[in-house]
């Protein structure tokens, strides 16, 4: 047997936020199939940021080094110099060839499941997913396990840029607590549920200066988040339907879930635990509403002022939402 690995540089769409050790390399080894993956993420010349709270300095980084190996059930052929010191690689390009669409298939699938993860895991709003018809992919080099090279292509794999993001918005840097996570996430495809999808597009919005559209997403994928935790399968349903019948809630809002309700099943309270989280998820509603009923960006806080929306509301509400979501994969169902 023959380890064969094909190189790849490739240059993603958008920033992955990263908070890692600063003398460490950033560098995931798993296997998809029967694959052996490397990949290392390369450090570029983009702005690093700390908070306070915050360990590690974030960093975004845009360009990965990707190895895909396999054992081969034969060598390869080696390209040699000729007698003026020139390597014709051209003569055992057939050899590559043959090989190269599953090795691509399998760099694809491992680019397409790192975008996923850092998409919507870690809610990096403007990663896009790769276009596998729209895009080249051609392998840098071949190597032995050693690095020898072995064969040499001219291309790289290249997503069109698009603006980065600096951590603003609720998007979440990869750092090592969560690292196991993005291994895993490689291993499979990275699949995501609705409200993920909904929350990637109200941060894209919002992003993009589209406050209205990304209110009512955010409202939209707080909604499908609490719906889903009470009713979908395996879900405490039936005591949350009970404690409807007995109220004669035939509907119950998202705030009446996350309380009174929550209360009822879970033996836990949003509004109780966090109450400052809750208030922002009441407003965002509130908002909500203005912008389907009038079209107004602005919403009424408890004194009956009117409050026009900005990035800093906006912002905090993200926020919230997203302690929302983290809160709900905590329940567990009352004994």
């Amino acid at each position: 047997m023959f380890s064969l690995v094909a190189h790849f540089d490739i240059e993603l769409a958008g920033r992955c936020l990263i908070a890692w050790p600063e003398e460490e390399k950033i560098v995931i080894e798993t296997k998809i199939d029967n694959f052996d993956i490397s990949i290392q993420f390369v450090p570029g010349s983009s702005s690093r940021w700390k908070k306070s709270n915050e360990k590690y300095l974030t960093k975004g980084y845009d360009q990965i080094v990707l190895k895909v190996a396999k054992d081969e059930p034969e060598a390869p052929p080696r390209a040699t110099p000729d007698e003026h010191g020139q390597i014709d690689y051209a003569k055992n390009d057939a050899f590559y060839r043959q090989r190269s669409e599953e090795y691509v298939a399998i760099a694809r699938c491992c680019v397409d499941r790192l975008t996923r993860f850092f998409k919507y895991r870690l809610r990096n709003p403007i990663l896009l997913e790769l276009n596998p018809e729209g895009s080249s992919y051609s392998i840098k080099q071949w190597t032995d396990q050693d690095g020898n090279r072995l064969h040499i292509g001219p291309f790289i794999l290249t997503i069109k840029k698009t603006p980065g993001s600096f951590g603003e918005f609720g998007a979440k840097a990869l750092d090592p607590d969560s690292f196991e996570l993005l291994k895993k996430a490689l291993t499979k495809p990275v699949e995501t549920a609705l409200y993920e999808e909904v929350f990637s597009d109200a941060q894209r919005a919002i992003i993009e200066d589209n406050f209205r559209r990304g209110v009512m997403e955010l409202a939209i994928a707080c909604e499908i988040a609490v719906k889903n935790r009470f009713f979908a399968g395996g879900s405490p349903a039936g005591a949350a339907f009970e404690y409807l019948e007995d109220k004669s809630q035939v509907r119950a809002t998202v705030l009446n879930l996350i309380d009174k309700i929550a209360l009822e099943a879970f033996n836990r309270s949003f509004r109780n635990e966090q109450l400052k989280n809750y208030e922002s998820i009441d407003f965002l509603f509130r908002c909500r509403n203005k912008v389907v009923h009038r079209g107004e960006l602005c919403y009424r806080n408890d004194k009956g002022k009117k409050i026009n929306i900005n990035r800093a509301i906006i912002t905090q509400w993200l926020d919230a939402a997203d302690a929302l979501v983290s809160w709900l994969k905590e329940l567990e169902e009352k004994k």
